[in-house]
Formats: C-alpha cells, sequence, structure tokens
C-alpha cells in the first residue's frame, strides 16, 4: 500500500510540474524537404526536393498528434518522377526548457507515386507508408520557432513492387497558437 502511496503522490508531482510551464495548444510547421529514395533491387537512387507542412495538436506538456504532409518532385533516370505523403500519429517531446525543444514521432499513412516518360505514365499509385524519426525546435520568439532539422526513416508498401527504404531531412518555420497550462 505504501508503495502505491508513493506512486500516486510522485505522478501529482510530475502533473503539478507539468502544468507549470504554457505549451501551446496547436502548432504549424512549414519548410523545405529533402527526399532521398531507394528501392529494393533497383540500382538507382533517387533525390528528390520539395516542402513539408504539419499540424500538431498539443494533448499534454509532452504528448500530441500530428499530421503531415509532403510534397516533393524530381528526375530519376529521365522520369519525371513526384512523390505526395499524408501521414498522421504520435510525436513526443522533451521540453525541459524554454528555448530548446527535441520531439521523435511515428507516423503512418498514404505514399501517392507518380513517375512519368515523355507522355508514358510509369508508376500512378497510392502505397501505406510508416515514418520513424525526429527533430529539434529552437525558440526565436514567444510563438515562433526555428526547426533546423527534422530527419525521418520512411518505409513505403508499393503494392506490386518491392519495398522503398527512404530518407527524409527537413527544415523550416514553427508557429505556435494558444497557450495551455499543461
Amino acid at each position: 500500500m505504501k508503495r502505491v502511496v508513493f506512486v500516486a503522490v510522485l505522478l501529482l508531482g510530475f502533473c503539478a510540474l507539468a502544468m507549470a510551464e504554457d505549451v501551446p495548444k496547436a502548432e504549424a510547421f512549414v519548410g523545405y524537404s529533402y527526399y532521398r529514395c531507394n528501392q529494393e533491387g533497383l540500382t538507382g537512387d533517387c533525390n528528390l526536393n520539395g516542402g513539408i507542412a504539419s499540424f500538431t495538436l498539443n494533448a499534454f506538456k509532452w504528448f500530441s498528434t500530428v499530421g503531415e504532409f509532403n510534397g516533393t518532385t524530381g528526375t530519376v533516370q529521365g522520369a519525371d518522377v513526384r512523390t505526395l505523403t499524408f501521414m498522421f500519429g504520435p510525436q513526443v517531446f522533451i521540453r525541459r526548457n524554454e528555448k530548446v525543444t527535441p520531439f521523435v514521432h511515428a507516423l503512418v499513412g498514404d505514399t501517392y507515386i507518380h513517375a512519368k516518360s515523355g507522355k508514358d505514365t510509369i508508376i500512378k499509385e497510392h502505397d501505406l507508408s510508416f515514418a520513424f524519426g525526429g527533430g529539434l525546435d529552437l525558440r526565436v520568439r514567444k510563438n515562433i520557432s526555428l526547426r533546423p532539422f527534422q530527419v525521418d526513416y520512411i518505409f513505403v508498401r508499393p503494392k506490386d513492387a518491392a519495398n522503398m527504404n527512404n530518407f527524409r531531412f527537413g527544415a523550416g518555420i514553427v508557429f505556435k497558437f494558444g497557450e495551455q497550462g499543461n
């Protein structure tokens, strides 16, 4: 019984500490995205450039849900390639001070791949995808942070082709909206 009381008091103490720091209710991130894709069994990798945007709803000081959109384009072995990715999932922050906020996330969603050579469409499909990664936010002003990097491993499972193991790098600006006391 003493252990249960001790754990309860400890948890209440952590909750009080969590409520002491103001956390934005929501955050929006926009920035540049570099996408390196690699399909198993193929000799050619691809390097795509584009943009990334996400919207985060903070449930607690340390936990949030995020929806993320990424669009990239480039040329791979003479074909024009476009990818559009929409993913969502949990994101965990480590808010130890007001200036530096690292985070990690695990996302699941859809990747649309469109590859075209001349007038011929080579690939046009929607595939299940998973992203595991994280990044760092540096506070510039009360409602603005700089995200110098966000790095993700993205696994894409095409319907009729080999699995794709991709890497994504992003950087940009985070806008924060509202504050909550948790």
